[in-house]
């Protein structure tokens, strides 16, 4: 199988993973704080505060993970090009080498 597809199957095995755990996390974290609130309906909005900040958070990451991996697919798979050195021209180069294209 081409290398090429490999990276992007694996790049998108690793997405839904991250997105199905962000959203793991965040429903479990909805189900503790409502179990708070019900707990103690006087602090509501201390714990609602504070499970909007944590899912913010958790959603930020989710979003970082997930688009980290999609770099991934865009580089080029298989052994670098060489880039071999042309010695400099003889008139005008200022002695720098160039490299070939």
């Amino acid at each position: 199988m081409d290398p090429k597809v490999m990276a992007y199957f694996a790049a998108g095995i690793g997405a839904a993973l991250t997105i199905i755990g962000g959203s793991s996390g965040i429903g479990r974290l909805a189900a503790a704080a409502m179990e708070s609130i019900a707990r103690q309906p006087n602090a509501a909005g201390d714990i609602r505060g504070a499970m909007v900040l944590a899912a913010g958070l958790i959603e930020g990451v989710t979003l970082l993970l997930a688009d980290r991996l999609h770099p991934a697919c865009d580089q080029e798979i298989g052994p670098p090009r060489s880039r071999r050195l042309r010695p400099p021209h003889a008139g005008g180069s200022r002695g720098q080498a160039r490299v070939a294209r």
